[in-house]
């Protein structure tokens, strides 16, 4: 399955991102298996606390890549907390979940492999995949 750069544009400009960042970076990848070369720009926990705008300790880890792309996981992850801003980074799309509803996008799934740490993993672009069409 494919996903067309629009939609990772559409997504993006949905959650608030500055649009005009992600046509300067590295495109993201488009089809199953495809890989891209990008940086972090940004590690930090999932949730931030609304009143202070501070991060929310052991709330799970989020990772926003230069090309856009925005991961993110419930639980710790340690390739990800040994990650930091500006690490080159190489983005793999895994998978694309299928049947879901228009405009949905939830569940993506791309393979992180950072080169400076060495380490890879996996994270999704929502807690929560997309509703199905049934």
């Amino acid at each position: 399955m494919k996903i067309s750069l629009f939609l990772v544009f559409a997504f993006a400009a949905s959650i608030g991102l500055e649009t005009s960042r992600i046509s300067q970076a590295a495109p993201a990848p488009l089809e199953i298996g495809q890989c891209t070369e990008t940086y972090i720009s940004t590690v930090s926990t999932r949730l931030i606390d609304g009143m202070t705008g501070e991060p929310i300790p052991d709330s799970g880890v989020s990772v926003h890549l230069n090309n856009g792309i925005i991961l993110i996981a419930s639980t710790q992850i340690a390739g990800v907390e040994a990650s930091q801003e500006g690490d080159k980074v190489k983005v793999c799309l895994q998978k694309v979940p299928s049947n879901c509803r228009t405009g949905d996008y939830r569940g993506i799934i791309y393979k992180v492999i950072n080169h400076r740490t060495g380490r890879e993993f996996m994270l999704s672009n929502s807690d929560e995949t997309c509703m199905s069409e049934n």
